[in-house]
Formats: structure tokens, C-alpha cells, sequence
């Protein structure tokens, strides 16, 4: 093989690790959704939410048998 299709096939195996490995490194680019600050601020809200909502049903369920 020719050096010319030497380099080519490497530049074509390295952009195919690249897209493969693309997602794995989602977390740590800016525009991305699933960059990590995004995530732990829908973590929490999504707890917050749970415990408010746990809360009130046990508050309601509560009175109404009492």
C-alpha cells in the first residue's frame, strides 16, 4: 500500500472513533443537554418536586381520614 492510502485509512478510522466515542464525552460540552450542571439542576428539581408532592398527598390523605 501506497502512503497516501495509509494516511487515508487512518483519517477515516480516526473520524469513526471519534463519532463512536462522541457520546461518552457529552457531559463535559457546553451545548450540549447532557452537560453535567443541566443534569444535577434536573436532578434536583425533579427531587424537590417528589418530596413536595409526597408531602402533600400525605398531608391531604391524612386529613380526610381523620
Amino acid at each position: 500500500m501506497d502512503p497516501a492510502a495509509i494516511q487515508d485509512w487512518q483519517a477515516v478510522i480516526v473520524q469513526a472513533v471519534a463519532h463512536v466515542l462522541r457520546p461518552f464525552f457529552a457531559f463535559n460540552q457546553h451545548q450540549s443537554l447532557l452537560f453535567w450542571p443541566f443534569l444535577v439542576s434536573a436532578l434536583a428539581v425533579s427531587l424537590l418536586s417528589f418530596a413536595f408532592a409526597r408531602h402533600s398527598f400525605r398531608r391531604g390523605f391524612l386529613k380526610e381520614y381523620r
